[in-house]
């Protein structure tokens, strides 16, 4: 070999060459040979590098295959950042990946939030009174988007809607009525197709349920339109009669007319606060 030589090393039996320049001794021929090419000497003619083509032309000659100590020093041996520098880089790395993390969980909390709102459980905040006292101003209560997916509007549901009468504003009111039936007023009770409905749930004074009064127009006293109660009316298919719980305060289905099934937002089913009224629907 040219260069540095390896030899057989007859004392030793577990080795079989020795590099004559540092005295590495290596079990064969080939790891001898990664050695010497490793320090840029090259046994034999044959393993010298090709001259480099018009491609590579502009690389320096004294980086061209050439031993590590023959490099500038920057580039054999790069500067050793200090303990100092090394905190700095591995706290700024943690703190740059702390940072992305709590970015991208943000984001998917408030995404996931965005997707439970639009599409599953909705939060709504009650504004008066008309459906005291079952629901209170200011209460909150929880809405279930999906349920009429899977179901009918139940007589007794308190749901959820948009009135087309009111501009478009959500309303929260109690079913009563549900398509086909036949709705009447007696003695200031609801009738409904013929049976007298319950009244536990509407506001009760001394412990009397309030009377259910025909909607009137305030300038002449008469009924201001079919659905009034004032006479029986058949609720129209597809549609649904709703009334607040305060009967004597509730603007409703009396004085606007039904509620179509394409209005509908949910069913509240829950109310979490204030926390002394928590409980289901």
């Amino acid at each position: 070999m040219n260069g540095a030589q390896g030899r057989h090393d007859p004392d030793r039996s577990d080795v079989t060459f020795e590099c004559s320049r540092c005295g590495a001794r290596f079990g064969n021929r080939w790891r001898l040979r990664a050695h010497l090419l490793e320090h840029g000497i090259y046994p034999t003619p044959e393993w010298r590098p090709r001259e480099p083509d018009a491609r590579v032309r502009s690389v320096p000659p004294e980086l061209r295959a050439h031993p590590r100590e023959h490099l500038p020093k920057e580039i054999a041996a790069p500067a050793a950042a200090t303990g100092g520098e090394l905190h700095r880089i591995r706290s700024g790395g943690r703190l740059g990946r702390a940072i992305l993390a709590w970015t991208l969980t943000a984001l998917l909390a408030v995404g996931c939030a965005w997707l439970v709102q639009a599409y599953l459980v909705k939060s709504y905040r009650i504004p008066s009174d008309s459906m005291a006292n079952t629901l209170v101003p200011h209460q909150r209560v929880l809405v279930d988007r999906l349920i009429y997916r899977f179901r009918s509007v139940h007589r007794g549901d308190i749901i959820v809607f948009r009135s087309a009468a009111l501009g478009n504003e959500v309303l929260i009111k109690r079913v009563v009525g549900l398509p086909g039936d036949l709705l009447a007023l007696r003695s200031g009770r609801l009738y409904v197709n013929g049976v007298q409905a319950s009244d536990s749930f509407v506001d009760k004074v001394d412990g009397v349920a309030e009377p259910t009064q025909p909607a009137y127009t305030s300038s002449t006293g008469a009924p201001s339109a079919p659905w009034s109660l004032a006479q029986p009316y058949r609720v129209p298919a597809g549609r649904y009669f709703v009334m607040g719980d305060n009967r004597t305060d509730s603007d409703d289905s009396r004085y606007w007319g039904t509620v179509p099934q394409s209005a509908i937002i949910g069913q509240a089913f829950f109310t979490y606060w204030p926390l002394g009224r928590v409980g289901g629907l």
